[in-house]
């Protein structure tokens, strides 16, 4: 990808003045997905590197920074799920605000273990 497509793509990405919740959690989404795939491309590199001859200091390097990688996906995963139980937090607080019912999944209780 070039670094006109890249700044094109960051720029769609940024969030306006007028952005609702479903907006927001389609901009995340599409958000981590395009920092995911940066993140494997960046970690795909490093394993190769780790491949080769290397001195034990350099793969030691590259093993704190592969697992770096790792936390990062780890918080874009984090992030998503804050966005969506943010989501469904509304959602029902709406529903229950507006005398909507309550899907039934989350009327009845949970069966016993």
């Amino acid at each position: 990808m070039n670094i006109q497509s890249q700044l094109s793509t960051r720029d769609e990405l940024e969030l306006g003045p007028s952005l609702n919740s479903a907006d927001f959690g389609s901009r995340l989404a599409s958000t981590k997905h395009e920092a995911r795939n940066a993140l494997t491309v960046i970690r795909v590199g490093l394993e190769s590197c780790q491949r080769t001859q290397l001195s034990p200091a350099v793969n030691n390097k590259i093993t704190i920074i592969v697992s770096e990688v790792d936390r990062l996906n780890y918080l874009l995963n984090e992030l998503l799920a804050q966005n969506n139980h943010s989501k469904l937090q509304f959602e029902l607080l709406s529903r229950l605000e507006s005398g909507t019912s309550l899907p039934l999944c989350l009327t009845t209780n949970p069966p016993q273990r």
